[in-house]
Order: C-alpha cells, then sequence, then structure tokens
C-alpha cells in the first residue's frame, strides 16, 4: 500500500514537473463561427449568412447525426501568422475535415483529423484534434472545419506555433503515461490480493478498474493506435466501455457494501442498474447512427443514476455500521471534488494548469486508491 501511494505522489509531483513553461497559446472559440447543415450534403459558402459566433470560450455541440461547419475568418488567421496549429481540445472529434476557398470559389479539402480516421490517416498523429495551416493560406482565405461524430463532442479552439504544440502534446502524453501505469500496479495489486483472500470482490474490483482505465483510453485517444485491428474507428466504442464501467462498478459496489445483507431493495435496484448496463453495451453495436443518440442519451441517464443510487447505498450502509462503507463513501466524495475542480478549470473559474486539466484522472486515481486501502 505504501508503494501506491508513492506512486500517485509521484504522478502529482510529476505532472507539475511537466507543465508547459511559455504558452503563448490563444483561444480563439469565441471568434469562430458556427453553423449546423440539416443535409450532409449542403454547401457552407451558400449559407453564410446562417454563420453564427461560437460566443464562448468553449463549445458544445450535443449528440447529433448532422454535420456541423465551423468557420475560421481569415482576419483571426492574419493576426496570428506564428501560431499555424489549430487544435481543438477534445479527443472523441468524429470525422473533421479542413477546407479552404479555392481560387474558383469554390471549397477545397486540405486536410484532416479526428478520432473517425486512423491516426495514420490524419494531417497530425495527435491525441487531440490538430491541424497545420499551411503558411500560403494564414490570413488569405477563411478556413471552414467540418464534423461528424457520434459523441458529444465540446472544448476550446487554439492556436498554436508549432514548438507550444509539441510541448502540450510531450507533457499530456507524460501525465496520461504515469495514470496508466499506475492503474496497471492498482490492477496487479487486486489480483494478488484475490490469490491470497481467494474473495471474488477483488475480481470485480479489478475488472472494474480495467474498464475504467479502458473507459478514459477511449476518451483521451490513447486507444487510437488499436484502430488497425478494427473494422471501424475504436474511438466509437466509447459507450460500450462506458456501459461497462457502470456494470462492474455497480456489481463491485454491491459486493463491497454487502447490499444484500444490509440493504436487500438497493441490492435489487443495483442488479436492476446492471441489467439495463448489459442491455446497452449489447445493443449498441446493432443501433443505427439514430439510434446510437439514443443510446448515448440512456447512457448518460443511466451513468448519473448509477453514481446517486452507489452513494445513498454507500451512505445508508455506513449509517448502519458497515466496516468499510466509510471508504466507500470518502471515495466518492473525492471523485466529486475533482470533477468541481475540473470543471472550474474548464469554464475559466481558476488557472489552467496540466494538473486541473487531468484532475479527473487524478480523482479517480485518489478514489481507487482509497478502495484499495479498505
Amino acid at each position: 500500500m505504501r508503494l501506491l501511494i508513492f506512486l500517485f505522489k509521484t504522478i502529482i509531483i510529476g505532472s507539475t514537473l511537466v507543465e508547459p513553461l511559455a504558452m503563448a497559446s490563444q483561444v480563439i472559440t469565441q471568434d469562430v463561427l458556427i453553423f449546423t447543415a440539416k443535409d450532409e450534403s449542403i454547401n457552407p459558402l451558400a449559407h453564410q449568412a446562417e454563420f453564427a459566433p461560437i460566443a464562448s470560450p468553449h463549445f458544445n455541440i450535443s449528440y447529433t447525426s448532422e454535420k456541423t461547419w465551423f468557420k475560421i475568418p481569415k482576419s483571426l488567421l492574419a493576426s496570428n501568422v506564428n501560431s499555424n496549429y489549430l487544435t481543438i481540445t477534445s479527443s472523441v472529434a468524429g470525422k473533421m475535415d479542413m477546407y479552404v476557398v479555392n481560387g474558383s470559389q469554390q471549397l477545397e479539402k486540405i486536410a484532416q483529423s479526428g478520432s473517425g480516421y486512423h491516426r495514420r490517416e490524419r494531417q497530425i498523429g495527435s491525441l487531440n484534434v490538430a491541424f497545420e495551416v499551411p503558411a500560403q493560406f494564414m490570413g488569405n482565405t477563411d478556413i471552414f472545419i467540418s464534423h461528424v461524430g457520434r459523441h458529444l463532442f465540446d472544448g476550446k479552439i487554439i492556436l498554436l506555433s508549432q514548438p507550444e504544440w509539441q510541448e502540450k502534446e510531450t507533457a499530456r502524453v507524460v501525465v496520461l503515461s504515469m495514470y496508466f501505469g499506475a492503474l496497471l500496479v492498482l490492477i496487479a495489486y487486486c489480483l494478488s490480493l484475490f490469490l491470497i483472500a481467494k474473495q471474488k470482490v477483488y475480481i470485480w474490483y479489478a475488472l472494474f478498474l480495467g474498464a475504467v482505465g479502458m473507459n478514459f483510453a477511449t476518451l483521451l485517444g490513447v486507444t487510437d493506435s488499436l484502430v488497425d485491428i478494427t473494422e471501424r474507428p475504436f474511438n466509437d466504442a466509447l459507450l460500450v466501455f462506458s456501459c461497462t464501467s457502470v456494470f462492474t462498478g455497480l456489481q463491485f459496489g454491491s459486493r463491497f457494501l454487502s447490499t444484500k445483507d444490509f440493504l436487500p431493495r438497493g441490492h435489487r435496484w443495483l442488479n436492476f442498474l446492471s441489467i439495463a448496463a448489459l442491455f446497452l453495451v449489447f445493443s449498441y453495436p446493432l443501433s443505427s447512427k439514430y439510434c446510437h443518440t439514443w443510446a448515448a442519451r440512456m447512457t448518460d441517464t443511466l451513468i448519473l443514476l448509477s453514481v446517486t443510487s452507489l452513494v445513498i447505498v454507500a451512505a445508508y450502509c455506513t449509517y448502519k455500521k458497515h466496516p468499510q462503507a466509510h471508504y466507500y463513501l470518502a471515495s466518492w466524495v473525492v471523485m466529486a471534488g475533482a470533477v468541481v475542480v475540473y470543471y472550474s478549470s474548464y469554464f475559466g473559474l481558476r488557472g489552467e494548469s496540466l494538473l486541473w486539466q487531468h484532475s479527473l484522472l487524478f480523482g479517480n486515481l485518489a478514489e481507487m486508491l482509497i478502495l484499495s486501502v479498505a
């Protein structure tokens, strides 16, 4: 256990050491225009009057099967000619294509990015969406970027110079390597406890850790290197891993809190939510793009219901003097704090840093460490 705590301290300290030094990047989201096309064949040049400014440091596109267009005015690029790396702070971005207006006043595709393309097919093989705008187009033409995806799509649009982009990408890779390395150690630790104690709860905990790890890996673009062995982009399976995390989390929580003995009614409710999660896991591969939107919204609702139910059950078991329930409750309090820190950074309520941007990962790791102590 001392080793696990040492690993957690190392990750926190390491994340501050790899903090990017001189970041002159500019968030341009609020100056970018956006337009949603009801038909994918619509030419955005014929609907420029319908483009509206995002007018916010971040954008949010809900589950939709429609194509969204972003327009970066040439005046915005002209004032940032040395920052020709255009990035979007999202890994699950679907297919994104960059266009310029050619001499015939037609859109001409010059690059593509996003999790909907294999990494080798992207202009830049980064974790987040990234485009390198050719120097001849900086300030000479408007840039249009189309988006088609299957997931919630939100983030910020940022202009960076090449050294700044490389520095941020390297720092992010270091932090993610630390997180997933620590997660593998935790899984090995749980499996070793199972071999010693022969209690199935440790197997469920290891499965839960693995599911959460795959969920974060898919969400953050780490699994993009696996797309060569799949028929479609690996990040399309995000909802499968989300529902698998819910299922294993409910089963582990139910056994950890002994709900069958302490709260039979709550035990049946958690089993019902588990069945719903399994239904979504197996229905996802069969869903069309329109049914996918429904399944995605159901998954979000299921996650909220499951977390709320587990917290209420943990509070009740703590009240009933369950010997380990207070650890479980504390782990969710820590995770809730991490969520608050993450969104306070996301919405600009506090300064951005590598530590705050990845607070969900650190909160999740702290949550797992608390449960491991129990």
